[in-house]
């Protein structure tokens, strides 16, 4: 069934789609729609950091220097091995950022105009990590680009910036990944994006966080040819869910525009999302095309949307 809906503040639909009994008084750390917000591992610590004792990454082009501790250099591959701050600066073509920090602590990539491509791999991957926090500076670009294929995928990559450990995005400046071989941006674990502008084109998913996808307030566009935002842990009941709590998000996705594997709630924001084409589009049995889905409750509040499905706008397994 194709379907449009436009609808604005604090719109009620039927029980059968979606839920609308959040408590706006209550403390986000505790449990909104099945979803237990203390459980993930964001702290208020995670953003606070002196810039000037960073380590500081120079891209140039080919190669790269470092003047500071915990990161090396091979050929056009940076390794930040250790936990702290990192500030990199400039362009890297056909290069890589690897975060491989066997430490406990958190990595911060203060991102301060960075532009990094490569053409067989992810070109910022994050190995191993407690936590990794990308830092937009005020101001900035930072682009992060993939190739069509990839000639090593043995931990998983298949995202412009893949993570195999926490990952959370915040700042003012600008974040851009473009999907070529897969998803534009990907998480193994749970992400969190805490501010910043993002925008994401990717053959596959826009932005994936498969064990949950926590959104503070964004400004997010998302053009691609899978499921546009989602979290999608199938083992774990307590996970999969999307969370956003402002912002604004304009989406056109192949698949599905939002989707998650358990509970979705939104808190505020404006959606514009088109999913598999649009209303006006017929698509085949076997494509989910769904404007927002999650397979337990969706609760809309305070938000304003423009969906345009070819099928369901809003939608509840």
């Amino acid at each position: 069934m194709s379907k449009r809906v436009i609808f604005f503040i604090a719109l009620f639909l039927s029980p059968a789609f979606f839920s609308c009994d959040i408590n706006e008084d209550e403390d986000t750390d505790d449990t909104e729609e099945g979803i237990n917000l203390a459980e993930g591992a964001e702290d208020a610590s995670d953003y606070q950091f002196t810039e000037s004792e960073a380590t500081v990454i120079t891209l140039n082009g080919s190669s790269a220097t470092v003047s500071g501790d915990g990161a090396s250099v091979s050929g056009a591959t940076v390794t930040i091995s250790s936990p702290g701050n990192y500030k990199l600066t400039g362009t890297l073509t056909n290069g890589q950022i690897v975060v491989k920090a066997k430490e406990e602590g958190t990595v911060r990539l203060i991102l301060n105009g960075v532009t990094v491509s490569n053409s067989s791999t992810s070109p910022l991957f994050v190995d191993s990590a407690e936590k990794v926090v990308l830092v937009l500076n005020e101001g900035t670009t930072n682009t992060f680009t993939d190739g069509t294929s990839y000639s090593d995928t043995d931990e998983g990559q298949n995202a412009a910036i893949y993570s195999q450990a926490y990952l959370s995005v915040y700042g003012t400046g600008k974040l851009i990944a473009d999907g070529n071989y897969a998803d534009g941006i990907g998480a193994k674990d749970g992400m969190v994006i805490k501010s910043g502008t993002i925008e994401v084109t990717a053959v596959d998913d826009g932005i994936r966080g498969k064990d949950y996808l926590l959104i503070h307030d964004a400004n997010v566009t998302v053009n691609c040819g899978g499921d546009g935002l989602k979290s999608d842990n199938e083992t774990d009941t307590s996970l999969g869910y999307v969370y956003i709590e402002a912002g604004s998000f304009n989406i056109t996705a192949g698949a599905d525009g939002i989707s998650a594997q358990t509970a979705l709630v939104t808190k505020e924001g404006q959606y514009t999302v088109t999913s598999g084409g649009g209303s006006s589009r017929t698509v085949s049995a076997t494509l989910s095309a769904k404007a927002i889905k999650a397979g337990g409750a969706i609760s809309l509040t305070g938000t304003s949307f423009n969906l345009s499905a070819a099928e369901d706008g809003i939608h509840s397994d």
